[in-house]
């Protein structure tokens, strides 16, 4: 599922807010269902904190887009 940066920068703040929503709690899944085991869920943990840095990354880059146009 990983998310692409271009994908991202194209989304209205709310739609970001809801991204980063859906993806900590997917992460919540991942690391109850991950507990002891390595492989293919500790894998989808490690994309999905890369989703939620490159959402967080975009959010905050938007934000000071907005506040250098003030």
């Amino acid at each position: 599922m990983s998310l692409k940066t271009r994908e991202l920068r194209e989304m209205t703040g709310d739609e970001l807010g809801k991204k980063l929503q859906n993806v900590s709690n997917e992460m919540l899944k991942a690391r109850l269902e991950a507990r002891g085991r390595r492989g293919p869920a500790s894998a989808k943990g490690r994309l999905l904190r890369r989703d939620k840095a490159r959402i967080l990354t975009v959010m905050r880059q938007k934000e000071k887009a907005a506040h250098a146009e003030e």
